[in-house]
């Protein structure tokens, strides 16, 4: 949920520090969720490189 918060939805650290300890009541450091964050970019790195290679195979 932090992952697609940050990438897809374009929420900052800060809010969704906010949201998850607000509405959650979630004690949640911001250098987690950076690291949460973080963790999953580059989970996901090898599959963007060749998402990005076949790209640019079919131009």
């Amino acid at each position: 949920m932090v992952s697609v918060l940050n990438t897809i939805g374009a929420v900052s650290i800060d809010r969704i520090h906010d949201i998850l300890h607000g509405a959650c009541k979630l004690p949640i450091s911001t250098g987690t969720i950076y690291n949460m964050v973080k963790k999953a970019v580059l989970s996901v790195a090898p599959s963007v490189e060749v998402i990005k290679e076949k790209v640019k195979a079919l131009s």
